[in-house]
C-alpha cells in the first residue's frame, strides 16, 4: 500500500507552485536589470519601409510599443527603446528642449512610460557610468559617429529631466553630480565635437541635480563668457527679508546722503542691478549694485559726466 500524502505537504506543495508562478508574472522592471526585452522596432529609420511613409502620423503609428510589452519592460530596457526611438529627432526640433521633450511624450508611449517610472533615473545613471565622450571613434564612419554622439546627448537631455531628477536620493543626485562633472572635463578635452550648446547639457545635469541636492540655500551652476567658456559658480537662492533691505537702504542712506536710489535691493538673479547718482564736487558718479552669488551685491562705478556746478 502506497503511502499517504498528508495535508499539510500538499498545502506547502501548493505554495511552492504558486510562489513560483508569482515570480515568473512579476512585471521584470521590478528588479530586472537586462536590456535583453527592450523593444526591437518592426520599422527603422533608414529602411526602405521607413521611407514609404509619407506622413509623420504614419511615423509615429510604427513606433508605438504594444501595451502588453510596456508595462512588462524593466527600466533599464525602457530606456533602451527610448535611446533607440526613430523618431528621437523630435524632441531637438521644438523651440526648447523642454517643449520637445514634453511634445514627444505625448505622443510617444515609451517616453511618457519612462518619465513615469520612479526608478527611472537611477537607469539613466547606470548608463551614464559606462559613457565617455573619450569613446567617439573620429576615424569610424560618419554614421557611426553621429549614432554615438547622438545617444551620448540623448541621454543628457533625459537625465535632465525635472521628473526625473525630483525622484533621485542623496547618494543618486550626488553620484550624478560627480559623473557630470567627470563628463564635463571629457567633453572640454573633445571641444571640437562636445564644445558649445553640447557641453551645456552637462552643466545643466549638475545645475539642476545640486539645486535639488542643496535646495535650502545654494548650489552649483555655470556661467559663459563671450566666447563660450564656461565658469562655475554657486547661486545663492535665499532673498533679503524686508527689515533686511530697510537696513541696508538705511546703510547706503548713511554712506551717501545726497544719493538718490534707482530701485530696491535684491539679490534675486533677474532682478534689475540698482544704483544710486551721487552728486559731488567735480564729478557725478554713478554706482550700480550688481547681485551677487554668495557676498552680497558687487559694487561698479562709472563716470557720467562733470557736475553742473
Amino acid at each position: 500500500m502506497g503511502r499517504k500524502i498528508k495535508p499539510i505537504y500538499r498545502i506547502g506543495a501548493l505554495l511552492v507552485v504558486l510562489v513560483v508562478c508569482l515570480l515568473v508574472s512579476l512585471p521584470a522592471y521590478s528588479g530586472e536589470t537586462s536590456t535583453s526585452d527592450a523593444y526591437d522596432y518592426p520599422i527603422k529609420s533608414g529602411t526602405d519601409e521607413w521611407k514609404a511613409f509619407t506622413t509623420h502620423e504614419e511615423m509615429l503609428r510604427a513606433c508605438q510599443i504594444p501595451e502588453e510589452l510596456l508595462h512588462r519592460m524593466s527600466t533599464t530596457a525602457l530606456v533602451e527603446t527610448v535611446l533607440n526611438y526613430p523618431l528621437s529627432a523630435d524632441w531637438w526640433s521644438y523651440d526648447s528642449f523642454e517643449i520637445g521633450i514634453k511634445r514627444v511624450a505625448d505622443q510617444f508611449n515609451g517616453l511618457s512610460e519612462l518619465l513615469s517610472r520612479k526608478d527611472a533615473g537611477v537607469s539613466l545613471i547606470a548608463l551614464y557610468q559606462t559613457i565617455d565622450p573619450g569613446d567617439l571613434d573620429i576615424n569610424s564612419p560618419i554614421a557611426e559617429q553621429t549614432k554615438c554622439l547622438f545617444r551620448f546627448l540623448n541621454t543628457e537631455l533625459l537625465l535632465s529631466q525635472d521628473s526625473l531628477i525630483s525622484n533621485l536620493s542623496i547618494t543618486d543626485l550626488q553620484n550624478l553630480i560627480s559623473r557630470a562633472r567627470i563628463i564635463y572635463e571629457s567633453k572640454v578635452l573633445r571641444s571640437d565635437i562636445f564644445g558649445g550648446v553640447f557641453l551645456q547639457f552637462t552643466s545643466t545635469i549638475i545645475e539642476k541635480a545640486s539645486e535639488r541636492q542643496y535646495s535650502a540655500r545654494w548650489y552649483y551652476s555655470y556661467v559663459y563668457t563671450p566666447k563660450g567658456t564656461a565658469v562655475e559658480v554657486q547661486k545663492d537662492r535665499t532673498e533679503f527679508s524686508p527689515s533686511q533691505i530697510q537696513e541696508i537702504n538705511a546703510y547706503y542712506q548713511g554712506q551717501y546722503p545726497y544719493a538718490i536710489p534707482c530701485c530696491v535691493k535684491s539679490k534675486c538673479y533677474r532682478s534689475p542691478p540698482c544704483c544710486v547718482i551721487i552728486p559731488v564736487t567735480e564729478l557725478i558718479l554713478s554706482i550700480t549694485f550688481q547681485p551677487g552669488c554668495r557676498g552680497g551685491p558687487l559694487i561698479a562705478l562709472s563716470l557720467l559726466g562733470e557736475s553742473p556746478g
